[in-house]
C-alpha cells in the first residue's frame, strides 16, 4: 500500500504515514530521517516529543500574557472648542458598591485624553442625582447617591480643555435632560 506523509520540517511535528496497518513515524531532521516502529518505541517516542514541547510551550503561554496589549487606537480631532467625540468604549464602569442605601459606581476614563462626563444615580423615588466632571486619561471618578433604587446613567464627551466642559456638553443634543 502507498504511504501517507505528512511532511514537516526539521523535526518540530513527526512525520506520520501509514503502510499495511502499521503506523511508522518519521522525524525530520537537518541530519536526515529515522524511522520508529510502533510498538513501545512509539509510545515513548511520542511522549518525549510531547514532553520535549511543552516548556516552550508554557514559556510562551507566560510571556505572551504579561504583555498588555494597547488599548484599540482612535483619533482625536478637536473642534475650535477643544471638543472632541470619543469611542464608547472609553468611559467603562470600573465598580458598583452598596453600603445601606447608598448606591456607589466608580468610571474610568481607559483612553487617554480627557473626558467630560454626566453621571446619574436613580433614587428610589424615581428621581435621578446626577453630576458631572472631568475625568483623565487612565483615571477615575465616583457618583455616589442615598436612598438610591441600583439604577444608574451615564454619557460623556471629550473635552481637551476643562474650562470648555459646558461649551462641549451643550452641543450635545439633550446633554441636560434626566435618563429615561
Amino acid at each position: 500500500m502507498e504511504s501517507i506523509t505528512r511532511r514537516l520540517l526539521f523535526g518540530l511535528i513527526p512525520d506520520v504515514y501509514g503502510v499495511s496497518g502499521t503506523t511508522h513515524i518519521r522525524v525530520l531532521t537537518a541530519q536526515g530521517s529515522d524511522d520508529l516502529r510502533h510498538n513501545t518505541q512509539l509510545s515513548i517516542f511520542v511522549k518525549e516529543w510531547i514532553m520535549n514541547r511543552i516548556p516552550v510551550f508554557v514559556f510562551l503561554l507566560v510571556a505572551f500574557s504579561a504583555v498588555q496589549v494597547p488599548a484599540a487606537q482612535y483619533y482625536v480631532t478637536p473642534d475650535e472648542d477643544t471638543c472632541w467625540e470619543p469611542p464608547n468604549w472609553c468611559l467603562e464602569v470600573d465598580k458598583t458598591r452598596w453600603r445601606d442605601d447608598n448606591f456607589l459606581v466608580r468610571y474610568r476614563n481607559i483612553c487617554e485624553h480627557r473626558l467630560y462626563v454626566k453621571y446619574c444615580n436613580q433614587k428610589k423615588d424615581g428621581s435621578w442625582s446626577c453630576g458631572s466632571t472631568g475625568i483623565g486619561g487612565g483615571r477615575t471618578s465616583t457618583w455616589d447617591t442615598y436612598n438610591a433604587s441600583g439604577r444608574y446613567h451615564y454619557r460623556f464627551i471629550g473635552v481637551l480643555k476643562g474650562s470648555n466642559d459646558w461649551v462641549c456638553s451643550g452641543k450635545v443634543r439633550g446633554w441636560n435632560d434626566d435618563p429615561r
